[in-house]
């Protein structure tokens, strides 16, 4: 909108639809996450992941006190990769976030780098980002750019390999943000195509849609609801052109406690297996 900053980056246009019909949809896993903060302002995240395939996931993540609008991220996972994360925002214009990402594995030596940025016009006429992976032998560049005005908003991505000189990815998106709706249409490599709405029918209920198509492939589409029962708890439901139905119940069970249940069962065919459920802990303090 005129004169309002543009918030909304290339990866983000279309993300209030696909949140609603993709998050909280824990199948086929058991997820605990637990997050706290010292005193001292230190932030502490841990998660484990068990799947129906009998893989075990965890990782722990800290993440150092903010001084001079800098920020310090270290995580460290199960698959023994260890991240370091260093941003800044706003320093030394305002509008412009510095991030700087490493990654290390110790059982192979494998190293990697990526130099990220971002940068949010004070005038509001634009929001941009632009991401270089640091690998001597591959570097690729990906840059994205987001316009708009009065709730109409355009943007593009391009990802390109130095080395090769030659364009890795690209993609275009045209999307509509009103008080209580948004659009949005986007294409990648004018191979892939998706389409999405997202509706704030009440304060309690909100709709999604979403089409999408590759290649020679069939279109897919699915749409769903989020419905707050009241202020505790909410209602997800889901389905797809396969008729395949997604349910999720959240629920905040105490203060710092919050439990997801879903589930997906295949409609067409109610006897036979791939139905799956999922439990989610999410645990705060």
């Amino acid at each position: 909108m005129a004169g309002v900053p543009i918030q909304t980056k290339f990866a983000d246009i279309g993300k209030e639809a696909r949140d609603l019909l993709s998050k909280n949809y824990q199948l086929g896993s058991v997820k605990l996450e637990g997050s706290t903060k010292s005193k001292s302002g230190f932030a502490f995240t841990t998660d484990v992941n068990a799947t129906d395939s009998g893989k075990v996931a965890g990782s722990l993540e800290i993440k150092l006190p903010a001084k001079y609008n800098a920020t310090m991220t270290e995580k460290w996972n199960t698959d023994n990769v260890i991240k370091t994360n260093v941003a800044i925002a706003d320093q030394p214009l305002p509008g412009v976030k510095a991030e700087c990402e490493v990654s290390f594995t110790p059982t192979t030596g494998k190293k990697e780098g990526k130099l990220k940025t971002t940068y949010k016009c004070p005038g509001g006429w634009i929001h941009s980002t632009h991401d270089v992976e640091l690998d001597p032998a591959r570097p690729v560049v990906h840059l994205s750019a987001v316009t708009g005005y009065k709730g109409w908003l355009l943007g593009g991505s391009l990802s390109y390999d130095v080395s090769n000189q030659s364009k890795e990815a690209d993609g275009l998106a045209i999307a509509y943000q009103g008080e209580d709706f948004a659009v949005h249409a986007t294409a990648g490599d004018w191979d892939r195509f998706d389409a999405g709405a997202h509706h704030k029918v009440s304060d309690s209920l909100q709709w999604a849609a979403a089409l999408g198509w590759k290649g020679t492939g069939s279109p897919s589409f699915s749409t769903g609801i989020n419905y707050a029962v009241d202020a505790d708890s909410t209602v997800k439901a889901k389905v797809d052109n396969s008729l395949v139905l997604g349910l999720s119940y959240i629920t905040n069970v105490s203060d710092g406690v919050k439990a997801t249940m879903s589930a997906s069962v295949n409609a067409t065919d109610l006897n036979a297996g791939g139905h799956k459920i999922g439990l989610g802990l999410n645990l705060s303090a």
